[in-house]
């Protein structure tokens, strides 16, 4: 029970940072390519 609740919150963090580096990345690239747009 342990073991699959900490799998679980383990995977879940895991996807939640890998959300977060891509948003930041497509954050970079868009004020990259824009940076007019941003003021």
């Amino acid at each position: 029970m342990h073991i699959k609740t900490g799998f679980q919150v383990f995977i879940s963090e895991n996807t939640f940072n890998l959300y977060i580096k891509f948003y930041q990345s497509l954050a970079g690239q868009y004020l990259a390519c824009c940076p007019d747009d941003v003021t």
